[in-house]
């Protein structure tokens, strides 16, 4: 490949001494010896790695110069790994230099060329891989390559996932995995199904939903083949290596979702193994979607009356349920992940892509956003930068701003109360009551309600499907919209079927003037105050602030003896309420901070 050639858009190499940056193992010599040519942003250039053995058996990379990524398509694998400890570090020969490579990138490189080598037979692979590949000692070239992520996955020839370590045993994962799915190959025309986290609440709203029956049916005789199993050791330790394998870090990136998803091919490596990912994901995800009545202990005895607790098969599924429930906190993610690349035909709602990063690990925070701005519509405007001036805090609210502003509604409001049991308890983070904080790990304590109020398929909008009139102030940290109070909140309600209903995931309250709230907030106090916002799609819960408003939580309304809306409950979940009011002049600018 010919060197390029120097344009305007170019982007140049920052003339700072090098410095760590990507939280990337030290490698100032080897940028100190400036290997890298510049890019054209124009051109949409990128690097690749020329990968192959010397004759002591030892691998050996060459960087080639910039070529444009419609030059580059179909012809390079892309690597997708988890980086891991910057200080376990593999020395790499990169264009005849050391270089401190992840660890986990090595035993990657390994991998992949010998995978590439024995199942394509390749005899010099050419492979994209993210620390090498890219500067990491510029950021502006760090970021402009970041913005390019989705296009460099999605044009190689395929993604190789490696999910091997070096720390690990073996490969009896896969071969398991393999097993199982030829004891059912018709998982595999399932996976639109069993890809779709909302499948089984839009199973109940609409009972004839091609491939779900299927599905529930499939999962009953899954279950038996895994019983019946459970005798078998070799068996039994080929599933305990599968929630192993579950368990490695990969899974938790935020940046795989991406790369996965963006493949026009993918296939796993792990323990020396290979398979592609249909067919680990067909498997995967009906092992997670079959897990609870699998792993029901009771169940399993009432089910096998010849069984009790001290046979061979009870001690092995207790066994395998110990070791699924150490790595339940990764099965969100790992869920997630594959899914996606299961339903992937269409761009993915931005902020459902920002509740799932709260699954996911960063190391540099903001990629908690840049991570997934490749899977969502370009028009909320929002690019990579990781200069040090863009702050977590002020990435947020501009982004929070932005998605206000695109959407046109504050459906974004049903995010905020998301791991936060108190108004204020924001962690590290400076951020407006109304603003997400995506780096929280913990989901919302009522998980299932708040999915279900928020599918578009369940008829619920308090504003009426009216837009949001918002406007905001102090560089984006308050919000100002319409909209119309309705009372005052009690929490210490007299109410016995209220207080029955006010467990760990479910806060019943009470309104002055009798209405019946129930919020998967934990945050809320005597006298917050009830209103309805334009653009929000359930009533929601404001504290009074001085001159502003603190937003609290959302919630619905409901009649406490029956657990059915009432007539004017009704009216206002339905947006009956607010046209009204509407109609009369009762709005009020609301401002939120």
């Amino acid at each position: 490949m010919a060197p390029a050639e120097s344009r305007k858009d170019d982007l140049p190499h920052d003339t700072t001494p090098p410095v760590d940056t990507f939280y990337s193992p030290a490698n100032h010599s080897f940028y100190d010896d400036q290997p890298y040519d510049t890019l054209s942003k124009e051109s949409r250039m990128i690097r690749l790695l020329k990968v192959r053995k010397n004759e002591a058996g030892h691998l050996e990379c060459v960087l080639t110069q910039g070529i444009p990524l419609a030059e580059a398509d179909n012809t390079y694998t892309a690597l997708s790994y988890c980086a891991g400890d910057p200080n376990k570090t593999q020395t790499v020969t990169v264009s005849g230099r050391k270089f401190n490579a992840f660890a986990n990138l090595g035993v990657a490189l390994e991998q992949s060329y010998h995978y590439r080598t024995r199942v394509h037979k390749d005899v010099e692979v050419l492979i994209w891989a993210d620390q090498i590949c890219i500067d990491q000692s510029n950021p502006l070239e760090r970021s402009h390559q970041v913005s390019l992520m989705y296009e460099i996955y999605s044009c190689s020839r395929e993604v190789v996932v490696c999910l091997f370590t070096g720390d690990e045993p073996g490969g009896i994962a896969i071969d398991w995995i393999q097993e199982v799915h030829a004891s059912f190959p018709k998982l595999a025309g399932l996976l639109h199904v069993l890809g779709d986290p909302d499948i089984l609440l839009k199973h109940q709203m609409q009972p004839t939903l091609d491939g779900v029956s299927d599905m529930i049916k499939l999962s009953a005789k899954f279950r038996k083949y895994m019983w019946s199993k459970l005798k078998n050791e070799t068996f039994v330790s080929g599933w305990l290596d599968v929630l192993q394998m579950l368990g490695q870090p990969w899974w938790g990136r935020s940046w795989v979702l991406q790369e996965y998803v963006a493949a026009r091919d993918a296939h796993y490596l792990y323990g020396g193994r290979c398979i592609h990912w249909k067919i680990l994901s067909a498997v995967v995800l009906m092992l997670l979607f079959a897990e609870n009545a699998t792993m029901d202990l009771e169940f399993f005895l009432t089910v096998n009356r010849k069984h009790n607790r001290s046979s061979q098969e009870y001690r092995q599924l207790s066994q395998i349920k110990v070791k699924a429930e150490a790595l339940k906190k990764n099965q969100m993610s790992t869920r997630s992940v594959l899914g996606y690349k299961c339903c992937s035909a269409q761009r993915r709602d931005l902020r459902e892509l920002l509740n799932h990063s709260r699954t996911c690990g960063a190391s540099d925070k903001r990629d908690h956003v840049f991570a997934f701005l490749g899977l969502t519509d370009s028009a909320y405007g929002i690019e990579p930068n990781y200069s040090p001036e863009i702050s977590v805090e002020s990435l947020f609210i501009e982004l929070s701003c932005r998605i206000v502003q695109h959407d046109g509604d504050l459906r974004l409001l049903s995010q905020v109360s998301v791991g936060r049991d108190h108004l204020h308890e924001r962690g590290s983070r400076k951020l407006p009551s109304w603003v997400p904080d995506w780096t929280s790990p913990r989901i919302s304590v009522n998980r299932g309600f708040s999915d279900m109020m928020a599918h578009p398929d369940v008829p619920y909008s308090a504003c009426g499907y009216a837009k949001a009139d918002v406007t905001f102030s102090d560089d984006g940290r308050t919000l100002e919209v319409s909209g119309i109070y309705l009372d005052g909140l009690v929490t210490d309600t007299n109410d016995e079927q209220t207080r029955r209903s006010t467990k760990p995931y479910r806060h019943g309250l009470e309104t002055w003037k009798g209405y019946h709230v129930e919020t998967a907030c934990a945050a809320v106090q005597d006298n917050d105050q009830l209103w309805i916002l334009y653009g929000a799609k359930r009533p929601c819960i404001l504290r009074c602030d001085g001159p502003c408003f603190n937003f609290v939580g959302d919630g619905h309304l409901w009649f406490p003896q029956t657990f059915i809306p009432d007539d004017t409950s009704t009216e206002i979940m339905n947006g009956a309420f607010a046209r009204s009011v509407a109609h009369t002049g009762g709005t009020t600018r609301v401002r939120i901070r």
